[in-house]
């Protein structure tokens, strides 16, 4: 990611989160951002990390919290994505796009360009 990088520990929740399956929470972008507290800040730019994406609600809540806070977030990361037979669970919320693992190199060094 450049140097220098560093793992920081900006936001967290501030109480559980409950299961949208079990109908525990939704799946609401204003809703998370209410639930989120900011526990520092940063001059770097911020890359936000999930472990599982199944809406992007979380991850949207938290780059608009730290976007508010005056923080440059320069991108999302995800692990593992949840799918239903090979489709979004919950589509026409998210953008459908196509995944192909030869071209993640490609991507990558997009992402460190704009890094920089």
């Amino acid at each position: 990611m450049g140097s220098p990088a560093q793992a920081q520990d900006i936001i967290r929740w501030k109480e559980k989160v409950g299961k949208t399956h079990l109908g525990e929470r939704t799946r609401s972008v204003d809703a998370h951002k209410n639930l989120i507290k900011l526990n520092g800040k940063t001059e770097m730019k911020v890359v936000i990390l999930d472990d599982v994406v199944t809406s992007g609600s979380q991850l949207a809540a938290a780059k608009v919290v730290l976007e508010d806070a005056g923080m440059a977030v320069a991108g999302l990361c995800a692990f593992a994505e949840v799918l239903d037979k090979g489709q979004r669970s919950d589509p026409p919320s998210w953008k459908m796009t196509a995944r192909n693992p030869y071209s993640i190199n490609d991507a990558m060094d997009n992402f460190l360009s704009i890094l920089g």
